[in-house]
């Protein structure tokens, strides 16, 4: 657990507070505490794993509103939601629309440990997605447009030929262009690129338009 860090976005007294902290740095996390669910945006770094914790109410936001809130700041880290009272339906409807998780406080130091852990990782995965997705779109931003659209041909499954065609140029062109278009990718094949895109969310059909 140790250099994992976590926001905690809290206006409760500052005895509930310093409780809530005293746990967590007992487990060894870097705890930023935020007042204010708009404040959170001036400590986030979004380049570094972590995830968000806030109570179920804080000010005049409830844990649906506070999750909205945290997206419409651009801030994609996983939020977990600790609630002092039993509402399933508010906690049903909180995951549903995005909350990693919702938990009873307090609640064990190891079951807190595992939801944190595994929200971290969930948002290590998102940093690394991202990562090979911006990667990915500069070096579609390097092609020439009649690159482009040769590579919305080929990811449209056309053959050489069938490609030198429709454009009205020799199949040996088309194959140079094809092979620039892998190299500036970092790419072997058509079909190692298409898998790419796929994997990174990429819309397929309006390749040419990037």
């Amino acid at each position: 657990m140790k250099d994992l860090q976590v926001y905690l976005i809290s206006d409760q007294p500052t005895r509930q507070r310093e409780n809530c902290l005293g746990v967590l740095h007992s487990l060894g996390l870097k705890v930023k505490t935020c007042l204010s669910v708009a404040s959170i945006s001036d400590q986030y770094q979004a380049d570094k794993a972590c995830c968000i914790l806030a109570y179920m109410r804080v000010s005049d936001y409830l844990g649906i509103d506070i999750h909205r809130t945290i997206i419409k700041q651009g801030i994609g880290a996983p939020v977990i939601i600790l609630s002092e009272a039993a509402d399933v339906p508010l906690a049903v409807t909180a995951i549903k629309q995005g909350a990693f998780d919702v938990l009873p406080w307090p609640i064990s130091d190891d079951e807190l440990q595992d939801a944190i852990m595994q929200a971290v990782e969930m948002d290590k995965q998102r940093i690394k997605h991202e990562k090979a997705r911006d990667e990915l779109l500069n070096r579609l931003g390097e092609l020439t447009k009649r690159e482009k659209e040769i590579l919305q041909l080929v990811v449209d499954g056309l053959s050489s030929s069938q490609i030198a065609f429709k454009l009205v140029r020799s199949e040996k062109t088309v194959k140079l262009h094809r092979a620039h278009i892998m190299k500036k990718l970092k790419c072997d094949s058509a079909h190692e690129l298409v898998h790419r895109m796929i994997k990174l969310e990429f819309d397929l059909n309006h390749i040419d338009e990037i």
